[in-house]
């Protein structure tokens, strides 16, 4: 069984960890794993779910029973560690990134049709 002061540490951690690794602001774990969304992978998700049922469970002393002392730790270890693993600003070249070569694809793209319609009309 795992106490309540320790559950709700680890959710202000996370909440945390949300906030400066994904830029994700919520009161509780819940709505910062509803407003990440996918930007966690399906696993990490489930960790979290895991440590937000055991939040609710700890409130009342026979539910309390039902947390899992080893699976909860290893939950909170596995999303913390890929929290910390996100780097933000990494994250937003990499869209920049993302942004500036579908623009580019897109304009050879255009580019191309239109040498190709001038060509089929004899205008080229």
């Amino acid at each position: 069984m795992i106490e309540r002061e320790r559950l709700s540490t680890w959710e202000s951690d996370l909440l945390a960890l949300f906030e400066t690794r994904l830029g994700v602001r919520a009161e509780t774990l819940a709505r910062a794993l509803k407003k990440a969304g996918r930007r966690l992978p399906a696993r990490q998700r489930q960790n979290g779910q895991r440590i937000v049922e055991a939040l609710k469970r700890a409130d009342h002393p026979r539910l309390a029973v039902q947390n899992d002392a080893r699976d909860l730790p290893r939950a909170h270890e596995e999303l913390t560690a890929h929290l910390e693993g996100i780097d933000r600003r990494e994250r937003k070249i990499r869209a920049a990134l993302r942004l500036t070569a579908t623009i580019a694809f897109n304009l050879l793209f255009v580019a191309a049709a239109v040498i190709v319609i001038l060509r089929w009309r004899d205008f080229l």
